[in-house]
């Protein structure tokens, strides 16, 4: 390449003057070739200073990688337990507690602790009292109802429920003075399941249902009085609400009422033996499904008959019907209301079919005669 460079350059020296050897300015002109080119290169570049940078950059990253890992928590055991199973429904720690709690007169409510107790707790003067100790019985998953004397719990078990509110179960009586358990059932069976049961307003009086049914007890010592009697052939239930009283009329199971001073029951007797039925398939876990029939009214089909009756319950058992309003006596009707205003006296509300029209009447127990408040269409 030199001999290439200094040709190069004589010969457009050579053009140029005269006066200029080739000798003297190859040398020249190969130097500032020299110097141009290493000049494209720019300074030396400080290595040492780049890998100090870079091993500072690589720590400060170690750094915060390392507090990150130590300061997030260990979430490692909810992983394992992110899946669901049925028992983890069924458990305890999936349960909202239900305190259950029930006035029992003006200043006391009863109530069940998470632990099962059941307590009475006076309001003005804060004082807890235990009625019922969970060590010796596991109310966690029963029903409980304080007697108006304080004496004795109705507790409900083996719970089965029916509609959305409905249910059957087995009863007991549970002394608080000296702890002991009295089967509830009627005369005729040891122990059965119930359609329902409650407490009365005065004493320890109480009420049942079974087979449709209604049973009364003076007292816990008793023994009941059959109030009601219905064929095991008729669609017939006293004191309690079928399916469409129950979802779409009164809203409760219970469909019996008791005057304020426990003299006298008032309840309502629901015959579905027109009513259709309706056969619902249960998949309960089994190959097959079982199936519930019930009466069911739709549009244009014949809805169940209902009455209103009073039994007086202290002295000989007497019966009477109240009687509807003149408007509706000979239509179909429904019972919406019920609610005592007196120890003989009753508030009522009808309703024909359509419920277009309400009639609203006070009904004397002692005779059954009914005289309309109001009514409204």
């Amino acid at each position: 390449m030199k001999a290439e460079f200094y040709g190069c350059s004589v010969s457009r020296l050579s053009h140029s003057s005269r006066h200029v050897t080739p000798a003297v300015s190859a040398p020249h002109y190969e130097g500032a070739a020299y110097s141009d080119l290493g000049s494209s290169d720019g300074p030396p570049r400080n290595w040492k200073g780049i890998g100090i940078a870079m091993v500072v950059i690589l720590a400060v990253m170690s750094l915060v990688i390392l507090s990150v890992v130590i300061l997030t928590p260990d979430e490692s055991h909810l992983l394992l337990r992110s899946h669901l199973t049925m028992e983890d429904l069924e458990s305890d720690e999936f349960k909202v507690h239900d305190p259950c709690a029930a006035w029992l007169n003006n200043n006391e409510v009863a109530m069940r602790t998470r632990e099962g107790h059941v307590l009475t707790f006076t309001l003005n003067n804060n004082i807890t009292t235990t009625l019922l100790d969970n060590s010796s019985l596991d109310l966690t998953s029963a029903k409980f109802q304080v007697s108006a004397d304080k004496r004795f719990v109705l507790l409900a078990y083996n719970i089965r429920p029916v509609f959305s509110q409905s249910f059957t179960a087995s009863y007991a009586i549970y002394s608080v003075a000296n702890g002991d358990l009295l089967e509830l059932s009627p005369a005729e069976r040891e122990t059965t399941e119930l359609q329902y049961a409650s407490w009365g307003p005065q004493g320890n009086q109480l009420a049942f249902v079974f087979d449709g049914d209604i049973y009364y007890k003076p007292s816990v010592a008793s023994n009941p009085l059959r109030l009601t009697s219905t064929d095991e052939d008729q669609k017939v239930v006293n004191g309690l609400s079928d399916w469409t009283y129950e979802e779409e009329v009164l809203l409760t199971y219970a469909a019996h009422w008791w005057s304020m001073d426990g003299a006298r029951l008032a309840y309502l007797r629901i015959n579905n033996s027109a009513t259709p039925v309706m056969e619902v398939p249960h998949f309960l876990g089994g190959l097959y499904p079982s199936n519930m029939i019930f009466p069911y009214p739709k549009a244009g089909s014949s809805i169940p008959s209902v009455s209103l009756l009073v039994v007086n319950l202290y002295g000989p058992a007497h019966t009477l019907e109240m009687l509807p309003p003149d408007s509706l006596r000979a239509r179909e009707n429904y019972i919406s209301m019920v609610n005592w205003i007196s120890s003989t006296r009753l508030a009522v509300r009808w309703l024909n079919r359509a419920q277009n029209q309400s009639v609203l009447c006070v009904c004397e127990a002692t005779t059954g005669a009914c005289s309309e408040v109001s009514g409204c269409r």
